[in-house]
């Protein structure tokens, strides 16, 4: 269905250019900055900008709110804002004074916004309410722009349109890192329709906080300048919708006039343009009225014919209606009256303000009415009753104080899950968040992405998939059998594998064992296969040496393991002989061995990341998986890492013990060890430590296979990731890719540059290099100690 609009709105966009081209030369309706061709914000900015969006007046009101206090927590931060529609945006010029650029919103058409996300590089995208557009969000997540949207609501309405585009909506949803919702009902139509749970939370409603600290001319000013005396009762009609709901309010005001023929009312249109036909109602019904910017003889109803004046007006009358209510339009603002101390009064239909109604039901400061009838009964018993209706105003003030910290808590939430990255936060239903500038091929290997393309490679690729599965298990059914055999080495052999293809964290395993080994004793080696070497030589590989010759993860392992010998060879068994004879090794560990049968192994340990299921699936192409869980049959041990960074665990360990009884479940997590500046050389062991990087913008630099991970651990570490630049596993860096790095690091604020010590040995010499620091990572295990040592046990007996 998203491919369904793009391909409409962009042939309709197409369709219509000669209409918007004459629009765009007269500059009508905004048109050059809704074609993105006059700039949001200029190219001269350079400080990182947060774009806020919001449809009309409305919801400009809330936004006001949210950028005030936005700014006074981030004053380095440019606040964009744009609008659907121009009056929105002449409100948001004046009432949001702490924006600095302001605009009307692109055309939804992909090749407009994008252009517009290449000129204004926003750091994050805030909607509000349901401000949701697949042509923005899209190119949001083209351009590594997380997006939030607050203050979200969704009434039976919206409910009921959306199940008509049900696909597309979720679609929408499930690109939203952060949803804050006003009400728990919205939030559960918000997740039924397709938001995350995790990322779902209730914030509340943001104009409660506006409402709250509302001010303007009192009670006595406002009669004055109305010529109300102070003892003439006042009644407020807010925004009374044509024509059923207009009629209705007028017929109960002459009601209440037959028993207080002194009362006044205060009428506020929804449009200036109904202002005509009230009129024509109110002469009708007998009534005698005034334009507020007409006040002169004597009138009945005062006709506000100005904008942004009827918040501040409800403070002159006694009580107040707000309108949409009585007929099923959703409602109207009923925190502005009661924000000044006015008993409130509304219809049922209250879908759009449900939060804002059921706080003033609560405390008793609104009522419900159903028609005119009980509209003016009402109205007559707060007349009669001076004592209720002080109590009623006073209730209706209280449950705005209630309700007030909005604000607070839908900051909390951009700061924590936008402008601070937390992938993998909720851990138990989502997919992995994915940081900027994730190379497909790792969307493509996580089984929980759902993007329409990934899904459409899927399909693609599942006849190759099915293949290699084939293959596969004919191979190992081979060796099961005998008919192919093991090469087999004097010594003890211990092999670390996985069944996905990348990122479960091998080779920190690997370092791990090798240094246990070391300090019990053992003279261990490491065989590896040198994967994106140049040569094919089995060689030594020693502190210094050049990637490009032996491998990144083998260069890795030599500078970090400087007493225990890695060796690299097509053959891992001519490579472990070498390790032997050269270098007198009595235990070997084979890096990324499982799948390697050709050379016999005493025990097979099997690593997986935690935040992804191990449940079968499918095989490469299609999917992560180099062989069947199944396989794991053939394991001594499975080591689950990143335990830390799912809330539930992904891995089904209950299940896989039954499956696999005879498997030891080990449970690890990885920890930041300490910190490394690159401008002093590969060899440099000079550290710092973690806490270095509390508080500090830093950029991310990576080339792994779970870029999410790293951005966790960084974050974790206290860092500010403002950008994070992943590049796919083995990535060999180039100038160009520094000099990108670097230009984003200056336009995002970052201080530095953080990478990991697996991608420091492919980084070449560069300027960037001195503002570089390399993160070095340190497996801990969190449960499953005494079968390690039990495995370690075995190479005893072997002695």
């Amino acid at each position: 269905m998203v491919f369904v609009y793009t391909l409409l709105y962009s042939a309709l966009t197409v369709l219509l250019s000669p209409v918007l081209a004459c629009l765009s030369i007269l500059d009508r309706y905004g048109m050059r900055q809704r074609l993105g061709q006059r700039p949001l914000v200029p190219d001269r900015e350079n400080r990182p900008v947060v774009w806020f969006h919001c449809a009309s007046v409305g919801e400009a009101t809330g936004l006001a709110a949210v950028i005030e206090g936005f700014a006074k927590r981030h004053p380095g931060i440019q606040v964009l804002v744009t609008t659907m529609t121009e009056t929105g945006l002449a409100y948001a010029r004046q009432h949001v004074p702490r924006a600095r650029y302001f605009g009307l919103a692109p055309l939804d058409a992909p090749f407009i916004v994008r252009r517009v996300f290449r000129q204004v590089r926003p750091r994050a995208l805030v909607l509000l309410e349901g401000e949701l557009w697949p042509g923005m969000l899209g190119a949001a997540a083209a351009h590594d722009c997380p997006v939030s949207l607050v203050n979200g609501r969704m009434s039976d309405r919206s409910l009921a349109r959306n199940r008509f585009v049900k696909p597309l909506f979720r679609h929408m949803l499930r690109r939203l890192a952060a949803v804050g919702v006003q009400h728990a009902l919205d939030g559960e139509r918000f997740i039924t329709f397709g938001a995350y749970p995790g990322r779902v939370r209730v914030t509340g409603n943001v104009k409660f906080d506006l409402a709250a600290e509302q001010k303007g001319p009192g009670r006595e000013a406002l009669r004055r300048e109305l010529g109300l005396s102070a003892f003439e009762p006042v009644i407020m009609a807010g925004c009374p919708r044509p024509v059923e709901e207009e009629r209705a309010v007028l017929a109960a005001f002459v009601r209440v006039r037959e028993r207080y023929p002194e009362a006044k009312m205060i009428w506020a249109p929804r449009h200036l343009q109904r202002i005509p036909p009230a009129e024509q109602m109110m002469e009708a019904a007998g009534l005698r009225f005034a334009l507020r910017t007409h006040l002169g003889g004597p009138a009945d109803v005062i006709i506000l014919d100005t904008m942004g004046e009827l918040a501040a007006m409800y403070a002159a009358a006694d009580m107040a209606f707000v309108g949409a209510t009585l007929v099923p339009l959703g409602g109207h603002n009923v925190l502005e009256p009661a924000a000044c101390g006015v008993p409130v009064l509304f219809g049922p239909h209250i879908e759009n303000v449900r939060a804002s109604a059921a706080a003033l039901l609560r405390t008793g400061g609104g009522m419900v009415v159903h028609d005119s009838d009980e509209l003016a009964r009402q109205w007559l018993e707060l007349l009669d009753d001076p004592g209720k209706r002080a109590r009623t105003g006073a209730a209706a003030r209280q449950a705005v104080l209630e309700c007030s910290r909005a604000v607070d808590r839908t900051l909390d939430l951009v700061d924590r899950r936008i402008l601070e990255p937390d992938p993998n936060r909720s851990g138990e239903t989502e997919p992995r968040h994915y940081p900027q500038r994730t190379p497909f091929i790792i969307r493509l290997m996580d089984p929980g992405e759902r993007a329409p393309a990934i899904r459409f490679m899927r399909v693609a690729l599942l006849p190759a998939s099915l293949l290699m599965g084939m293959a596969v298990r004919l191979r190992n059914g081979l060796y099961d059998r005998k008919l192919l055999t093991s090469d087999r080495l004097p010594v003890p052999v211990f092999s670390v594998g996985a069944l996905t293809a990348g990122g479960a964290g091998k080779t920190p395993v690997v370092r791990y064992l090798a240094r246990r080994l070391r300090d019990a004793g053992y003279r261990p080696a490491v065989l590896s296969r040198g994967y994106g070497r140049n040569s094919h030589a089995t060689q030594t590989v020693r502190p210094g040496t050049p990637w490009q010759e032996a491998g990144d993860e083998p260069a890795f392992l030599a500078s970090t393991l400087p007493d225990v010998p890695v060796v690299v060879g097509p053959s891992r068994t001519a490579a472990g002989r070498l390790a032997i004879d050269r270098h007198g090794a009595d235990v070997l560990l084979l890096d990324d061995g499982f799948q390697h049968r050709s050379t016999a192994r005493a025990v097979d340990i099997v690593v997986h990341d935690a935040t992804s299921r191990l449940n079968p699936g499918r095989l490469l192409p299609a999917g992560p998986y180099r062989e069947p869980v199944s396989s794991l049959r053939r394991a001594r041990a499975l080591v689950l890492t990143r335990t830390d960074q799912t809330r539930s665990a992904a891995v089904d360990t209950a299940r896989i013990k039954d499956e696999f009884p005879h498997l030891a479940i080990i449970e690890a997590v990885y920890e930041p060890a300490g910190l490394r500046r690159l401008d002093n050389g590969l060899d440099d062991s000079t550290q710092f430590p973690p806490e270095w990087l509390a508080g500090r913008e830093v950029l991310v630099l990576c080339g792994i296979a779970n870029p999410a991970s790293f951005v966790q651990t960084v974050t974790d570490a206290g860092g500010r990731v403002t950008r994070v630049l992943a590049y796919r596993d083995h990535h060999p860096f180039t100038s160009s890719d520094l000099d990108r790095a670097w230009s984003l690091a200056e336009a995002s604020g970052a201080e530095c540059i953080v990478t990991t010590e697996k991608d420091a040995v492919r980084i070449p010499d560069h300027a960037v290099r001195k503002h570089l620091v390399a993160l070095d990572i340190a497996l801990r295990l969190t449960s499953g100690e005494p079968a390690l040592e039990e495995i370690r046990s075995t190479l005893d007996e072997m002695r």
